[in-house]
């Protein structure tokens, strides 16, 4: 395999090396993700580890499963999960490790983010209008949308008919894009959108800063993001969506140190899983405390996870829970939404 990206093959490894503190995905790292997968060739990005990676960086090789390798005098680590690692053949095997000790350097959070991961159903027509979920979401932490494109830097004004019309050239083939924010107010998405057998399915991957950690505004926020799930809800058929905050930083990138865990902050079960799954809205407001959403002819949940002065852990047990109620696999084949509890912690 050959890209202009790539520095050296080691034992088949295809190694693209940078030096830079940020790691964004530019057009030319997004032309070697899909060759190294067309190929399918090994492929790792490595790096010290004062290097950060944006956020669109972090989630294309989650989605591509390419490993992001650091290396310093202390030896190698993977950066997203930070285990040691013997050699860079090592970063394809998915065995769960202990911390790197060089990762244990914890950074001091400033800001209090939103994560945010949504899926939503269209129909497979002219009157659908993707960008939505973001705006929704972006309103309630008083951030919103400014540009957009297929890669960093985010080159068009924030146009939800523009990105629409971009989306619906490249079907049937799957279409991601980003979006930014301001500074004022820091947002960053993944939005992707895909052809299936119902329609076209839009998956929305959002950080949004929601303030300083020492802002009492910021805790408002987050419960306004909570409330923003009963506007979602109306919306074209969302699927479901699950709401999550973790301290971090200000600028919304990932570093290659141990981070704090995020905390679950709310769940939406949209109509049509609501449906297929025969749920009843009395029975998960009992059980789980969930609230009626939606139309009242097709409902949907909307189940908040965050109680004061409750632990995380506590939060995490009860939406391991409601996600083996509703079915992980069940949900993934009914919904194509997949309840993935490991992927939610990593992040």
């Amino acid at each position: 395999m050959s890209h202009a990206l790539i520095d050296e093959v080691v034992g088949g490894i295809a190694v693209s090396e940078s030096r830079a503190p940020l790691l964004p995905l530019t057009a030319t790292r997004s032309d070697l993700l899909r060759r190294a997968g067309m190929a399918r060739h090994p492929l790792v990005f490595l790096t010290g580890d004062g290097t950060r990676l944006t956020e669109p960086m972090r989630a294309a090789l989650t989605a591509t499963r390419v490993p992001w390798v650091v290396r310093t005098t202390g030896g190698l680590r993977d950066g997203l999960t930070w285990r040691p690692l013997d050699d860079l053949a090592a970063a394809f095997d998915s065995t769960s490790a202990a911390p790197h000790p060089d990762a244990l350097q914890l950074e001091q959070p400033t800001t209090l983010q939103l994560v945010a991961s949504v899926s939503v159903r269209h129909r497979a027509d002219a009157s659908t209008r993707l960008g939505a979920a973001l705006e929704i979401l972006g309103r309630s932490a008083e951030a919103a949308p400014g540009a957009w494109g297929p890669n960093e830097p985010a080159e068009y004004a924030w146009d939800r008919d523009a990105l629409t019309a971009f989306a619906r050239t490249r079907m049937p083939s799957d279409t991601r894009l980003i979006a930014i924010g301001d500074s004022a107010r820091p947002v960053v998405a993944t939005l992707t959108a895909r052809r299936t057998a119902r329609g076209v399915e839009e998956v929305t991957e959002a950080l949004v800063s929601l303030g300083s950690l020492d802002d009492s505004a910021t805790d408002a926020r987050a419960d306004a993001a909570v409330e923003a799930l009963d506007e979602l809800a109306v919306a074209p058929w969302p699927l479901m969506a699950a709401l999550f905050t973790r301290p971090g930083r200000a600028d919304l990138t990932t570093s290659a140190f141990v981070a704090p865990t995020a905390r679950p902050l709310a769940l939406l079960i949209g109509a049509p899983a609501v449906r297929d799954l025969a749920l009843d809205p009395a029975t998960w407001g009992r059980r789980f405390n969930a609230r009626i959403a939606g139309r009242p002819r097709t409902p949907a949940l909307v189940i908040p996870l965050r109680r004061s002065g409750e632990p995380a852990e506590i939060a995490w047990n009860r939406l391991v829970e409601i996600t083996e109620t509703l079915g992980v696999e069940r949900v993934a084949e009914l919904t194509g939404y997949r309840l993935d509890i490991d992927e939610w912690r990593s992040r």
